[in-house]
């Protein structure tokens, strides 16, 4: 594999993503055991009044099942 500088620089830049996407996720963490919301927009509560749907709760919850799908 023949490393130019164009493959390289996004190389760099996948791996910039990666920890960025990892500080916003533990951030996150902290916030919500930080106010005891763990668990308000999970099962059937996802979707209800206590997370309606286009919240903000709603869609952190939809990320996290994204992300947690794709693993």
């Amino acid at each position: 594999m023949e490393l130019t500088g164009t493959k390289l620089k996004e190389m760099i830049q996948e791996e910039i993503k990666k920890l960025t996407e990892k500080d916003w996720i533990q951030k996150v963490d902290k916030e919500i055991e930080k106010k005891g919301t763990e668990g308000v927009c999970t099962g059937d509560k996802f979707g209800s009044e206590s997370c309606p749907e286009g919240s903000k709760r709603y869609n952190l919850a939809k990320t996290f099942r994204k992300m947690a799908k794709d693993r």
